[in-house]
């Protein structure tokens, strides 16, 4: 999701594990979008999930998995050699 030019959460990669990011200044139905949107990419046949829990992680769809990016790189200190 995306709120004001800026991303609000979602599900990404860490170290090859699924991550759902989520942001801490949502208000709480913002918050259930990002993580239903984020859980829907899961299959959860097999997990147990009360019905209204369910229902709003099919209501918002799947969503695609965030791509990394790269990580900045600190400059190589000229004094170390």
């Amino acid at each position: 999701m995306v709120s004001q030019g800026r991303s609000s959460g979602g599900l990404c990669r860490l170290r090859g594990q699924p991550i759902i990011l989520v942001d801490e200044s949502l208000g709480t139905r913002d918050r259930i979008a990002v993580l239903a949107q984020a859980l829907g990419s899961f299959d959860l046949d097999d997990v147990y999930l009360p019905p209204l829990v369910r229902v709003t992680i099919r209501s918002y769809g799947s969503t695609r998995m965030l791509e990394p990016r790269p990580l900045a790189r600190a400059k190589p200190n000229r004094d170390d050699s």
